[in-house]
């Protein structure tokens, strides 16, 4: 199953500005080439937000959680028979936000 938090994704209008708040508030003061920031085992990845419209992807705020796992089919099958389907992209196991 899920084995750890790999990151979070937070989204904000001001990315930069974002990312010196989150720095202050957490004592981190390195970036990861992406511009994500390191805390310990866990990663916070902060994208941009566009404004002007109502749709979850512009919204300031949690974008999404992502885990680690060992088996993404084993996931991807618990989560469907527990009716969270989730969608298969690549390396990743895509689950809608209203799981």
């Amino acid at each position: 199953m899920l084995t750890s938090l790999d990151h979070v994704r937070i989204r904000a209008l001001d990315v930069e500005q974002a990312i010196r708040d989150y720095e202050r508030l957490l004592g981190v003061g390195s970036r990861a080439p992406d511009g994500s920031l390191q805390l310990g085992t866990t990663g916070l990845e902060i994208v941009e937000a566009r404004n002007g419209d109502l749709a979850d992807e512009h919204r300031e705020g949690v974008a999404a959680l992502v885990f680690t796992t060992d088996s993404l089919d084993v996931l991807g099958d618990h989560l469907g028979l527990r009716g969270m389907g989730a969608k298969r992209d690549g390396t990743r196991l895509i689950l809608a936000a209203e799981a």
